[in-house]
């Protein structure tokens, strides 16, 4: 979590505007070492 306003700020700079609903849990610890951060993303488009 002391990372956390960097991640938002690269997150804000990717997505633009247009920011879809999110939520954010601290860890103690992730599965893999040296993994900062993991995310599941659902995306939908036109096609």
């Amino acid at each position: 979590m002391a990372d956390f306003d960097a991640m938002n700020a690269a997150s804000v700079e990717r997505i633009g505007d247009h920011r879809p609903a999110r939520t954010v849990i601290g860890v103690r610890e992730l599965p893999k070492p040296g993994v900062l951060l993991t995310m599941n993303l659902t995306a939908v488009t036109a096609d």
